[in-house]
């Protein structure tokens, strides 16, 4: 497995990577991060998040992960963190939150924050056992309740 900084010309493949694995259904409840994996959501991670990189193996995309600092400074929203059903609990989640955290650590964020649907056991567990603590909860735009979690990107680096 290959991990590479993502570029904007990613998109497509990402979002290609993310519908071949789920049948072209762009919704998955055990998706760790969850996130908007639509063909815009995709796009606009790839082309507009400052901190993100792509997983790779058999020269496919198996898994990304994208960020996007505050515009004050010091905390990031982790926007997307999708992993191939094939390769989840494998190293590749790790290694993707390890890069994004050593990303935004040399950019001098402190803090990673994630949300996860309400009565997603599954994402919230994956986040309990990395070290993010519950801050609040929050309604997202499309109105579903979300769990924000964070943790300092220290605790994450590889």
């Amino acid at each position: 497995m290959r991990v590479r900084p993502a570029c904007p010309d990613d998109s497509e493949v990402l979002r290609a990577a993310v519908a071949k694995a789920k049948g072209n259904v762009l919704e998955d409840a055990e998706t760790p991060v969850g996130g908007d994996f639509s063909v815009a959501g995709v796009c606009e991670a790839a082309a507009c998040d400052e901190c993100g990189f792509v997983a790779e193996a058999d020269n496919k995309c198996v898994g990304f992960a994208f960020a996007h600092p505050d515009s004050e400074g010091g905390e990031a929203e982790l926007n997307a963190l999708w992993v191939h059903p094939a390769y989840r609990n494998t190293e590749v989640e790790d290694e993707l939150l390890g890069r994004i955290a050593a990303g935004l650590a040399d950019g001098g964020i402190n803090q990673l924050r994630a949300a996860i649907d309400v009565g997603n056991d599954v994402s919230h567990e994956f986040y309990q056992s990395r070290g993010f603590d519950h801050r609040t909860e929050r309604t997202a735009p499309e109105g579903t309740r979300q769990r924000v979690v964070v943790a300092p990107v220290e605790s994450l680096r590889w």
